[in-house]
């Protein structure tokens, strides 16, 4: 199969390991790839809120806490041999900050995809290649939404919110994406919000697969 992870809390917490309360030490990943994720220092875990059917991440700025989570291995996606897809249903409680990152590289700021500069913009960082998404409107602090990510072979990169192409074609050459984080890059620009599910595929998917993907995650936008 193409799809390579898929984190996601449609089953509750039975996919989560937790370090102590509701703090979450692995996400299991459901692809059957087993591509985890994991944290091993307990203030460093996001947590489990039941009430919200979410894990939720902390991006407070104080040192050693901002909660992220490790993939157990390194995936690097090629994009001239297959392109990929970089899905997720998330939420930031302050769009506006720059620094609210749902997939990235621990080794630097080469390889991101996040909120930037203001409730109207996403980033979409391909081995140094950077490309901004202006949105048609700001997101709303606290909302879930639906963002899909899709890379053709060919280096074009497309943005979707909940369904809608947005921001137009950019294009990150032929440089592969790599992502050993989720919630963060590089352990910093963690994200200050919540996450139900994140999928990543190791092709383009098409028009009808981006439409079904869509549809599962925007009604789980409760």
């Amino acid at each position: 199969s193409s799809l390579l992870t898929w984190y996601s809390v449609i089953n509750g917490d039975v996919n989560l390991s937790f370090g102590g309360g509701v703090k979450v030490s692995e996400w299991a990943d459901m692809s059957g790839n087993g591509n985890n994720v994991s944290q091993s220092t307990v203030n460093r875990q996001p947590n489990w809120v039941e009430g919200r059917h979410a894990i939720s991440c902390d991006n407070s700025g104080v040192s050693g806490v901002d909660d992220y989570m490790d993939l157990d291995t390194e995936i690097t996606l090629d994009t001239s041999a297959t392109g990929w897809t970089v899905a997720a249903n998330w939420t930031s409680l302050d769009w506006d900050s720059a620094n609210q990152s749902i997939v990235g590289d621990s080794g630097g700021s080469n390889n991101i995809i996040r909120a930037t500069g203001g409730a109207d913009q996403i980033l979409v960082k391909v081995g140094g290649n950077s490309n901004t998404f202006t949105l048609g409107e700001a997101l709303t602090d606290g909302r879930f939404v639906s963002t899909i990510v899709v890379c053709k072979t060919d280096g074009t990169i497309n943005l979707y919110i909940d369904g809608v192409e947005t921001g137009g074609d950019k294009d990150c050459g032929t440089n592969d994406l790599v992502i050993n984080q989720i919630c963060a890059k590089g352990n910093v620009h963690t994200l200050g919000g919540s996450v139900r599910d994140i999928m990543i595929y190791r092709k383009t998917i098409d028009a009808s697969e981006r439409a079904l993907l869509n549809q599962f995650m925007v009604l789980r936008q409760f």
